[in-house]
């Protein structure tokens, strides 16, 4: 690629823009529209293989155009995922002679035992302990199940477990199980065979399950998953087995499971839209997600994403107090959406006040700020005690349901909210 791919356009990608630069981004080399080069780090990007050289369109990997990396610094990918990147060459080059003196060395496989350095800002020290948790079970084969309001950050959090486990120089495969069109969720998935069904692709499909081999498969809103899938997904999840629409041989998988939902299992399977067989054979280790009004120190959250994403812009003290105090109904997703906005409206160097904040934030009641200012002087206990009375009430009562919510085992919500009425008493 240092040597120039001719007319090829390359571009230099990655999902975490603090990648870029290293012998972790992915470089693809289009053609007339059409992918003729890529590193291996591209190809697990998109779970491609070798033999997607020269057959992949750029229009099948993503969802915007390529004159948007000079726009946004970033392209959208047909998954929704955010990829951030740079056209050409990277900033610093060997020269011709030291590339021909350097012999070729394979890629670096990530040790098992290495320290992985996580270079996201979203991870507070309890989020940072939850990965740690999450990535143990993960390298022991063991499936996890994320769990929270849409917008908290969940494939994030898997992308970031991913990064850590011994599996980070794998593809990793996310499928959006609730964007799937009901009719063709079962042939993405699990492939199948040249002339399975008509408007079958001449060449078959490998299917998304296959593209995740020997890396992690991302189930996102497998609460949304069409009943009727659910038994054919929980028969490949036991058997590791995969048997292609149209015939075929069965295929062997080997991948690590994360799955993801916003929405209360318990309340699916109660109402039968979800399978309890499929439940027990996902959540080996639940993580609950807690939504962005519940953290308690939302100011250093601010400021990590705004020195992510400010891009050398500054904040006067009262637009940053406005962004701390607000409670956030679409959590870290709204958060983000709204630092992005305020850089795109925004000149380098340029100072932003109260007056450049979105409507919704300068409007926000001053009642609810002081109430939210308020809350966070009560302690840290005080909120936590208050959280879990919350998901008490949300589960009518129940306290396993209340502790799987919570991500916390039930002696230890017992324990607390006893703590507390004795207190009052």
């Amino acid at each position: 690629f240092d040597a120039g791919l001719g007319d090829c356009e390359v571009v230099r990608l990655h999902h975490d823009a603090a990648l870029l630069g290293t012998a972790r981004e992915g470089v693809l080399g289009f053609r007339g529209g059409r992918l003729v080069a890529a590193n291996r780090a591209g190809l697990a990007l998109f779970g491609l293989e070798h033999g997607d050289l020269g057959r992949a369109s750029y229009e099948a990997l993503f969802d915007v155009p390529l004159s948007r990396l000079h726009d946004d610094g970033a392209l959208i990918d047909r998954q929704g995922r955010a990829l951030y990147g740079h056209l050409g060459q990277p900033p610093a080059r060997r020269s011709p002679a030291a590339a021909t003196r350097m012999p070729v060395a394979a890629p670096a496989r990530v040790s098992a035992s290495a320290p992985r350095l996580d270079p996201s800002p979203l991870f507070d020290a309890a989020q940072q302990q939850a990965l740690a948790r999450a990535c143990r079970v993960l390298d022991a084969q063991l499936p996890v199940l994320l769990q929270g309001e849409t917008g908290t950050g969940k494939e994030v959090f898997a992308r970031a477990l991913h990064r850590r486990s011994t599996r980070a120089d794998k593809p990793f495969v996310a499928v959006n199980c609730a964007a799937l069109p009901e009719g063709l969720i079962e042939a993405e998935l699990f492939g199948y065979e040249e002339g399975a069904f008509t408007g079958a692709r001449k060449t078959g499909n490998t299917g998304l399950l296959r593209q995740a081999q020997g890396g992690v498969l991302f189930l996102d809103e497998i609460g949304d998953m069409p009943l009727a899938l659910q038994p054919r997904l929980l028969r490949v999840l036991q058997e590791r087995t995969l048997s292609p629409l149209g015939g075929g041989k069965p295929v062997q998988l080997d991948f690590a499971l994360i799955c993801a939902t916003h929405r209360d299992l318990d309340e699916a399977m109660a109402a039968g839209t979800f399978r309890s067989d499929l439940y027990y054979r996902i959540a080996d280790h639940c993580v609950a997600l807690p939504p962005l009004r519940a953290n308690p120190d939302r100011a250093a959250l601010v400021r990590g994403l705004w020195e992510r994403l400010g891009e050398g812009r500054q904040l006067e003290a009262v637009a940053f107090d406005a962004l701390a105090a607000y409670a956030w109904p679409g959590n870290v997703r709204q958060l983000s959406a709204c630092l992005r906005t305020l850089v795109a409206l925004s000149d380098p160097g340029q100072v932003l006040g109260h007056d450049d904040l979105p409507s919704y934030l300068r409007d926000a009641p001053r009642e609810l700020r002081a109430e939210q200012a308020g809350a966070s002087d009560r302690g840290l206990d005080a909120i936590e005690t208050d959280a879990m009375r919350d998901a008490l009430a949300r589960c009518g009562g129940n306290v396993a349901q209340a502790a799987r919510l919570l991500g916390i085992s039930r002696s230890t919500l017992y324990r607390r909210v006893g703590n507390s009425a004795r207190r009052r008493h």
